[in-house]
């Protein structure tokens, strides 16, 4: 074939593509002998080396047809038949997970470098581009090749600029890679050479719209649909004359306050209901809170100083609900126990002067709560994200929906508060008359106005009649009520669906502290525990045991794993536990059981938990168990139908 009928043939064949196919460097994936850009394919074939598996097979009759033909368009063919034979192994159910990964590698590697490849075609521009690579054979960084084949192009064109391609379109097939780094020096399966983890690992990143650094300042970031674009942030102080940017989207956030239907339905056992009706209104549930007045009614005979006992006024409530347009979002059984094991977990200590607004006081000495109440009468805030998960996680606003709040008053107030002070001891009876009396409950919503700009997007969100979707963790308590005076026990504690997988357990234990005025129900007692097990169907969390000994303060491994929560559930890098080691094996001695680290692949219909735990000794009479599980939940809402699903 001659040169000229060479060049008809290649036009169109595009500058990088070009490029791509006289890659002078090689660069396999591991392990594999085919799987890359290489130029050793004649020594391999002399071998007789035939692929190491069906993968490496498929690269290997690619590699002999780019041996057989110069052609772009041949070449294209032969991209075009390996990323389907890539893609059928990728679909395979007889391959490893490393052969997927390298797979879908390839997969995306052939349809970008088509995609990429369609380039100008123009005939002189290819020709002086090929001169340039003859004449840099030697040159390996493929970025500055790049660059003087452009500027070639450039002058055959004599036209305005052309540039080098900054976006490439992600194939939805075939997932989503680091493929760019071939424009930044790299082949284009490079990115795959540190294994099945990088490639989870920018993958994810993809997945959270996170900028993949490519290396020499340059960042492969989301572009329109399923694109990315290359560029080169911009340094600080660079550009002087940019103007300034008013990016205030919320023009006020104003707090009102909703009052259930009856301000006089605050005794025992009654259900209080707070409704927001207000459809008009953006309502943001994170920065919400619960304003409680009252005072206590002591009666004359009672003796001793009355004080609330740790986190006391979320014991005021034996549950609570959250609903958005009457669906439950999240119930929360014995408020005070749940949101107890929950804070002090999650709480730091510079949280401390904003919890004393809920009686909250963590001293753990004879002081606690000592200046909450004045003459009998108090007043707090309860921020709904210290009794929902789904207030914690979702930090947005919520469109046109009813909310609902609905508090169910417990049947005594005696896990509310303490007496202490001479003479409490003796006269026990006669202080379990005293009573707390609710005056006013109301629910503090933040309004948001935003300006039109932003009302305009919003109002396009609800004229879409798109479902939004709403990921968070919520809480649920198990508890045991009395447990068996045993050294051994075996708590089975619930199913649940895949859906509902469990992420962590907060375990504590509890000596004749329910309905007891003399002691503090908002702390946990030691039992004597020795270790424990968490059995999550057929895996079993903690690998080792913890060989806590609670006579000898032997807590380490306890504590470690108190301390670890902060990092593992809010991926922090540090950590700054609310309790100091000695204050937690005194007076908080719970287990924190870590069970984010699952193998979400493995498919099963239901989550079955069990939990197994030793004590030195045999557990005290009136000894209740406690476990709240903190798993996911995924609900979806619809602004413009009011539909509203829990996953």
């Amino acid at each position: 074939m001659s040169l000229a009928r060479r060049s008809n043939k290649n036009k169109g064949g595009g500058l990088i593509n070009t490029l791509i196919n006289k890659l002078p460097i090689e660069h396999h994936v591991p392990g594999y002998q085919y799987c890359g850009p290489g130029t050793n394919l004649k020594k391999r074939l002399a071998r007789g080396d035939k692929g190491i598996n069906l993968l490496d097979s498929a690269c290997r009759d690619h590699d002999i047809a780019y041996e057989r033909s110069n052609s772009i368009a041949d070449r294209n063919k032969a991209d075009y038949i390996l990323e389907q034979r890539a893609w059928d192994r990728f679909k395979s159910k007889d391959s490893s997970l490393k052969e997927k990964a390298v797979a879908w590698g390839v997969t995306t590697a052939m349809k970008a470098k088509r995609k990429v490849g369609g380039g100008c075609g123009f005939k002189a521009a290819l020709k002086a581009s090929k001169n340039v690579i003859k004449k840099n054979i030697g040159e390996k960084n493929l970025m500055k090749l790049t660059k003087k084949c452009v500027a070639v192009a450039r002058k055959a064109f004599k036209t305005k600029k052309t540039r080098v391609p900054r976006t490439i379109n992600i194939p939805k097939k075939g997932g989503v890679l680091p493929l760019i780094p071939i424009f930044a020096g790299l082949s284009a399966l490079g990115a795959l050479t540190g294994g099945v983890a990088n490639v989870v690992k920018v993958a994810n990143e993809f997945n959270r719209n996170t900028p993949s650094h490519l290396g020499k300042g340059l960042y492969l970031t989301p572009y329109k649909g399923n694109s990315y674009k290359i560029e080169t942030p911009q340094k600080s102080g660079g550009d002087v004359t940019a103007d300034y940017v008013d990016d205030c989207k919320i023009t006020q956030m104003q707090y009102h306050s909703f009052t259930p239907y009856s301000n006089a339905s605050f005794s025992y056992n009654d259900e209080i209901r707070i409704n927001i009706q207000n459809m008009d209104s953006y309502t943001l549930p994170c920065e919400s809170f619960l304003y409680i007045e009252g005072n206590v009614q002591k009666p004359s005979d009672a003796v001793g100083d009355v004080r609330f006992s740790n986190n006391g006024l979320a014991f005021l409530f034996s549950e609570m609900r959250y609903e958005i347009n009457g669906i439950e979002i999240q119930k929360l059984k014995s408020p005070g126990v749940s949101s107890c094991l929950k804070a002090y977990c999650s709480y730091t200590p510079n949280d401390l002067n904003t919890l004393d607004n809920c009686a909250w006081d963590s001293e753990m000495d004879g002081e606690d709560n000592k200046n909450f109440m004045t003459d009998n009468v108090f007043a707090g805030c309860i921020p709904l994200k210290h009794l929902f998960g789904f207030c914690e996680y979702y930090k947005k606003i919520l469109l046109n929906c009813n909310q609902q709040l609905i508090l169910n008053r417990s049947s005594t107030d005696l896990d509310a508060i303490r007496v202490v002070g001479a003479g409490a001891t003796e006269h026990v009876e006669k202080n379990k008359k005293i009573t707390i009396e609710l005056t006013k409950v109301a629910w503090k919503m933040p309004i948001i106005k935003v300006t039109d700009k932003e009302k305009l997007k919003l109002l396009k969100v609800l004229d879409s009649r798109k479902t939004l979707s709403c990921a968070f963790r919520t809480w649920d308590l198990c508890e045991y009520p009395v447990l068996p005076r045993n050294t051994s026990h075996s708590w089975t504690i619930k199913s649940s669906s895949l859906l509902e997988k469990p992420r962590f357990i907060l375990f504590g234990l509890q000596t004749d502290r329910k309905k007891n005025i003399e002691i503090d129900a908002g702390r946990f007692d030691h039992c004597q525990l020795k270790n424990l097990k968490v059995h999550l169907n057929s895996e079993v969390f903690p690998y080792e045991d913890f060989r806590a000994d609670l006579k000898k303060n032997t807590t380490s491994l306890l504590y470690k794993a108190y301390t670890d929560f902060q990092k593992s559930y809010y991926e922090r890098d540090y950590c700054e536990p609310l309790l100091s080691k000695n204050v937690f094996q005194t007076y908080v001695p719970i287990v924190v059981v870590d069970l984010s680290h699952q193998n979400d692949n493995v498919k099963s219909s239901t989550i079955d938990l069990r939990i197994e735990f030793e004590t030195d000794t045999v557990i005290p009479e009136k000894t209740a168990a406690y476990c709240l599980i903190l798993h996911d939940q995924i609900i979806t809402y619809n602004p413009f139908s009011g539909d509203v699903r829990k996953l």
